[in-house]
């Protein structure tokens, strides 16, 4: 039985959200805070652009990563670097949204209340 590839672009093509999660709000020392501490990345095989779905994610990540369990953090965990301080999202961590499909960034902010739209590229 032949195993099916795909070509570079053909994987391009395909709709998927890149997610980034960049962990700012516990630095070792007042200088470092805002600074990037630690971030990984990850593809997920859907468009999340819409926006009830977007939440979703975002709330999902929060989720999860402050629990320790679920889809998303089984997918973080392995990526994590083993000298990592902190995992659970809190005020001032990032999360990075890249549509394959509109070719477009977006930037959240964990906030006290919520998520604020950081930027938008």
């Amino acid at each position: 039985m032949s195993q099916a590839t795909i070509s570079e672009n053909q994987l391009n093509s395909l709709v998927s959200t890149t997610v980034t999660i960049t962990w700012k709000a516990f630095a070792a020392t007042a200088a470092e805070k805002g600074r990037i501490v630690s971030s990984v990345s990850f593809v997920l095989p859907h468009d999340y652009s819409n926006g009830e779905h977007t939440l979703w994610l975002l709330d999902s990540l929060y989720s999860n990563t402050n629990r320790y369990q679920g889809v998303l953090w089984n997918t973080i965990e392995p990526l994590l670097d083993p000298r990592r301080t902190h995992t659970a999202l809190s005020v001032g961590d990032e999360i990075q949204l890249y549509y394959s499909e509109s070719k477009t960034v977006y930037t959240w902010r964990v906030e006290e209340m919520g998520w604020l739209l950081v930027s938008r590229i």
